[in-house]
């Protein structure tokens, strides 16, 4: 797998900020500081990232906002492919690549760059031959982040502010007679994910989760 390197990194993860949150959830500074509530939001952002497979980077971060990304593929990854699968962040501005093969820049003739399914591949068809180094910007502004992911984050925000006060694993109870409680057990999306089964889906429907290699 390639390295994924970011020379500064985004100051804030979050893909909503709390002005929308309290206007959307109608949660009051009274009933909850923004410190953590910004908290919450970051920590969710962070969530929804890992889940959709956002590449991380060397100090293991995952972001889909903005950011200058080098994408380092080693002498022994390359020298032999013909097609090269960049890190998943989406959102890469091809007009901000440039390609180093061996350390020499390459001519962005000589290569094809598909940024929507982060493919890149020489013209001439032929293998990469040695290490290369992609640069270039990934990520969206805070301004443009597709509607799936700030309404992922929001409906996990809006789980941590219900379920404050009430067990979230409570799924059901009956008083006939006695009382019988069902729980939740393990998590709530697939694979045990932390994040629910239908939010993973629309972020699945947008092209916002990575696709499977193999």
């Amino acid at each position: 797998m390639p390295a994924l390197t970011v020379a500064a990194a985004v100051a804030d993860r979050s893909l909503v900020d709390v002005a929308r949150v309290r206007a959307e959830l109608g949660i009051s500074a009274a009933a909850l500081a923004d410190d953590v509530l910004a908290g919450w939001i970051r920590d969710d952002s962070d969530a929804v990232c890992a889940a959709c497979g956002a590449a991380a980077d060397q100090k293991r971060r995952r972001t889909f906002l903005a950011e200058d990304v080098t994408i380092t593929f080693s002498a022994a990854e390359a020298s032999r492919a013909r097609r090269l699968l960049l890190s998943w962040r989406l959102a890469l501005d091809s007009t901000t690549v440039a390609v180093r093969v061996g350390g020499a820049l390459l001519d962005a003739g000589a290569y094809d760059l598909d940024p929507d399914a982060l493919l890149l591949s020489r013209r001439d068809g032929g293998s990469w031959g040695d290490g290369v180094v992609v640069t270039g910007t990934a990520g969206w502004a805070p301004g443009d982040v597709p509607a799936a992911l700030r309404q992922a984050v929001l409906r996990l925000v809006r789980l941590r502010w219900e379920g404050r006060s009430r067990d979230l694993t409570l799924k059901a109870i009956s008083l006939e007679g006695s009382v019988r409680e069902e729980y939740w057990i393990g998590g709530t999306g697939p694979g045990g994910s932390g994040i629910p089964a239908d939010i993973m889906a629309a972020l699945r429907a947008e092209g916002l989760v990575a696709p499977a290699v193999g």
